[in-house]
């Protein structure tokens, strides 16, 4: 394994949000903000990258002061955070997208099937009457307000670009889903078990194949002329995973899930934002806070 203490410069910072660099409110702190600018001020990139959609992904990216493109909705697009236009995405090949959507709803699922539409309605479609086994979709309506579509029939989703149909229930039965989608689909989508840190409950999601964090990083990296040995990441959870096991150097953050634990290069021992913000200084090669 390589010494941290010896890695070549870092000019990329990729980092997940939620469970990562955000608050417990799902907020940045004023030590976070600091050391952005910390990082900026030392000529390094820091790029997101979330499995937020884009209406709560870049109010944060704006009150961070973050300028480049960013990654959102797990790697199916890549948005620039000033004109809001989509620079790259992954979408879910159309003819697969109502087969896959009927096949989790009548599995019993809570099925959203989310678009690269920016705020409004168009933003997800669900069901009408749809089935709510892990209380996740009664939270989650009310949370986003008016960013949904009922629908009688998932055909009526045919001709948007979807970005994810993620599917709720739980846990053991969205691992025999996933089996299923596997063995029914292969490699032309993937998925993987993804848990909601804010309600603490689980899901399937599904994405075009070449959709994830890591992706995205790469086309973020390549506008800013980076290679991707000068890229650093950190996250915390399943959909963080192929970015963790591909950049130069990645760190799981206090708390990761087994998996990412497993496919960082290094595990922040310590507790919370604090861990996080100290050995993300020395593994850049920045002051200690207050120096």
């Amino acid at each position: 394994m390589d010494d941290p203490v010896r890695l070549p410069p870092f000019r990329l910072l990729a980092c997940d949000l939620d469970g990562t660099m955000l608050n417990e409110n799902g907020r940045w702190t004023p030590e976070v903000l600091a050391f952005f600018d910390q990082a900026r001020s030392a000529g390094i990139h820091v790029v997101p990258a979330t499995g937020r959609r884009q209406f709560s992904a870049l109010p944060l990216v704006e009150e961070a002061s973050i300028k480049n493109w960013v990654v959102v909705q797990n790697g199916t697009m890549v948005v620039d955070p000033i004109t809001h236009s989509v620079s790259q995405g992954w979408f879910v090949p159309d003819r697969l997208v109502v087969p896959v959507a009927e096949f989790l709803a009548r599995e019993g699922c809570a099925t959203l099937v989310y678009t690269n539409a920016p705020r409004g309605p168009r933003e997800f479609y669900l069901l009408a009457n749809s089935p709510d086994p892990s209380g996740f979709l009664s939270w989650y309506l009310d949370y986003t307000g008016q960013h949904y579509t009922e629908v009688q029939s998932f055909s009526e989703v045919q001709g948007e670009e979807v970005t994810r149909i993620v599917g709720h229930h739980h846990p053991d039965i969205l691992q025999k889903l996933g089996r299923n989608l596997e063995a029914e689909f292969g490699t032309k989508l993937r998925h993987f078990l993804g848990l909601d840190q804010t309600q603490g409950t689980h899901r399937l999601e599904v994405l075009h194949p070449q959709a994830n964090k890591w992706s995205g990083v790469l086309h973020v990296a390549s506008h800013l002329c980076v290679e991707p040995e000068e890229i650093l990441a950190i996250g915390d959870d399943t959909n963080d995973i192929e970015m963790l096991r591909s950049a130069r150097w990645s760190l799981a953050a206090p708390g990761a899930n087994a998996q990412a634990q497993t496919a960082a290069r290094e595990r922040i021992e310590g507790q919370g934002l604090e861990a996080v913000l100290r050995v993300l200084r020395e593994r850049l090669g920045l002051p200690a806070s207050g120096s």
